[in-house]
């Protein structure tokens, strides 16, 4: 009998989405990974960000906070720049600068992540950090199919300190006042704890913080969904919830997610498609004390007074009860999303497309924080809160050509152009109220007993971008990528804000050559080289122009100030970045490595930098 091995295909034509295109796995030239949907959901986590923990070499991703809701750090081969911001460019469906967070993981079918800057120089000015490329699922064509996905779980505090119990305390701040007091003498316990202490060491009575505060909190998630369509239309559409509680409370974290999606095919010239996507998240953080008070306070106190009976608010040690302080705070984060892409393509001749892609997206965030008297925040004083309404409109309109075509039979050529047009749009209001009579939240400001603040705002950034790609290869065994984008930002000075991002990438598929062929255990191996540049302008808006404040005296008279000075000349934060790298399959390809080796280098940082003293302000942004 022989055992015959055979190639695993469906692993090499994997298609991997790699910027305003796709390409076959076995065709890349740079540093791309994916994670597909059944690495996203197989933990039940409500993140596709958090999802990928772990999976990704050389993405490192972190939680901001243990708080239900809280987003992902996510890395992606380090830091790139100083001051600026590192979070990667998230495309979902076409779309840059949308975000992970409002994903429900189910809806996703899988995530590219572009690395290195041969694959990220495709972006341009927004793909220093890297690229995280969503592609939502589809309608397919066949009978409708009714699909659930649902996951229940609990999570509790891991790894939590190791305290001393009661007795243990005790002795250790008797120890400690007889060092520090009592020059080596015991000092009587009555000058080191307080009544209320001294009956609980009496009584061996002892709180334990931690445990009467923390609790297990539950989780789950819901996806319903149908899609079906026939040849010429398909369709998607689901609706999904998640719900997470916090281990304090009273933390917790919903959202409510609905898509749908139709493509339409009506003949062999034609192709045009919508989707829409809906998100509802509500978030309450509670306490912005957390943990860190229940690990200060001392075992001997208790939340009511063991001697006079009555509710403790601030204790000796300046430490506050959180039985009374989680009462009287809240913080709460709403937000409305609805992220929309339209589409039309048209097939004029055989390989060529024209395709147009316009996609806003449209955010109402609410958020709120309201502290009582009876707070750390206010310790007893006043209570006060604020509240903040921002509107964002962000659209994207792309305009893209496609050619492919074959010289030789041997020889094949992919060609793009793409000219991109970006906006942003930010509506920003925010009023501030103290000395509230009673806890109404932040619904009746204007009833503070002292003078209530209002401030507003707007920005508009536009971003505009050219873009030509070419991808050869010859037999399948020599590839060549390479690209140039030309961006301008309306974020830097008018002199400064447009640049060219070039790029390039060689790859030698050593398996296809006849010398490999016939070594059969080895089932892929190919060699990559790439160069590339990217840039960042992620600034503030209006960072290269002067900013004046106005402000009103006493007596109502109006007076102009400088707030920021501007920097002439500011401009493009600019990485350049070289990738080697080796993909080796053997056991048909039941194991692989990929190895890449980098070496990456920011020029003309965007930091703020000592200003000259005539200024009369201390920094200043440029590029240092």
């Amino acid at each position: 009998n022989e055992i015959v091995l055979k190639e695993d295909t469906e692993m090499l034509d994997e298609v991997v989405v790699v910027g305003y295109g796709a390409v076959k796995k076995s065709d890349l030239t740079g540093a791309v990974a994916s994670v597909s949907t059944k690495e996203l959901t197989a933990a039940g986590i409500s993140s596709a960000a958090g999802a990928m923990q772990g999976v990704v070499p050389g993405v490192n991703i972190q939680r901001s906070s243990n708080k239900p809701g809280s987003g992902y750090n996510i890395l992606i081969r380090g830091l790139n720049t100083v001051s600026g911001s590192t979070k990667p460019l998230i495309v979902i469906d076409g779309v840059p600068g949308a975000e992970l967070e409002n994903i429900n993981p189910d809806d996703i079918e899988k995530i590219d992540i572009l690395k290195d800057a041969s694959s990220t120089a495709i972006y341009g000015s927004r793909a220093t950090n890297g690229v995280v490329i969503v592609t939502t699922k589809r309608g397919k064509a066949g009978a409708p199919k009714v699909s659930y996905d649902g996951s229940v779980g609990f999570k509790n505090y891991m790894n939590a300190p190791d305290m001393m119990d009661g007795q243990q305390y005790v002795q250790l701040a008797r120890e400690y006042s007889r060092a520090t007091k009592g020059n080596g003498e015991y000092v009587s316990d009555d000058k080191i704890f307080s009544a209320s202490e001294l009956v609980a060491i009496e009584n061996n009575n002892y709180m334990d913080w931690f445990d009467a505060l923390t609790s297990t909190a539950w989780m789950n998630s819901h996806t319903l969904s149908v899609s079906g369509g026939t040849e010429k239309s398909s369709y998607v559409a689901s609706a999904g919830y998640h719900n997470e509680d916090g281990c304090l409370q009273p933390q917790f974290y919903k959202r409510y997610n609905l898509r749908a999606a139709v493509d339409v095919t009506p003949n062999d010239y034609f192709k045009f498609g919508v989707s829409l996507y809906g998100t509802f998240s509500d978030q309450e953080t509670g306490n912005e004390d957390g943990l860190q008070t229940i690990y200060r306070l001392r075992p001997t106190y208790h939340p009511t007074n063991l001697v006079t009976g009555e509710q403790e608010f601030k204790y000796g040690s300046g430490q506050f009860n959180p039985f009374v302080t989680q009462k009287n705070q809240s913080w709460r984060y709403k937000k409305y999303d609805v992220l929309s892409n339209l589409f039309v393509e048209f097939n004029p001749i055989k390989n060529l497309a024209l395709r147009s892609t316009f996609s806003p997206d449209l955010q109402f965030i609410d958020y709120g924080m309201y502290a009582g008297a009876y707070t750390k925040r206010n310790q007893g004083s006043q209570a006060t809160a604020w509240y903040e309404k921002t509107t964002i409109l962000n659209w994207v309109w792309d305009n893209m050509v496609t050619y492919n075509f074959d010289l030789m039979k041997d020889h094949h050529f992919d060609l793009t152009g793409v000219y991109s047009m970006t906006e942003y749009q930010n509506e920003f209001m925010r009023g501030d109220g103290a000395g509230l009579s009673y806890n109404s939240l932040w619904y009746a400001l204007q009833n503070g007993a002292k003078t209530n603040k209002t401030q507003s705002k707007y920005t508009k950034t536009s971003l505009m971008s050219y873009l030509a790609r070419l991808n050869y290869n010859y037999k399948g065994k020599y590839y060549v990528t390479a690209s140039m984008r030309y961006d301008g930002s309306s974020n830097l000075s008018s002199e400064k804000r447009w640049e060219q991002f070039p790029s390039m990438a060689l790859a030698w598929n050593m398996k296809e050559e006849s010398f490999l062929r016939g070594v059969d255990f080895l089932s892929q191996l190919k060699l990559r080289v790439g160069y590339g540049e990217t840039g960042n302008q992620a600034v503030a808006a209006y960072s290269a122009w002067t900013e004046l404040e106005a402000t009103r005296d006493a007596n109502d008279n109006l007076t102009l100030t400088t707030k920021r000075i501007g920097t002439k000349g500011l401009r493009w934060e600019r990485t350049k970045q070289w990738n080697a790298g080796i993909d080796f399959g053997v056991f048909n390809n039941r194991l692989t490595f990929t190895v890449d080796v980098y070496d990456k280098l920011t020029k003309d940082a965007l930091l703020d930098v000592t200003a000259p003293l005539y200024t009369g302000f201390k920094t200043r942004l440029k590029n240092a």
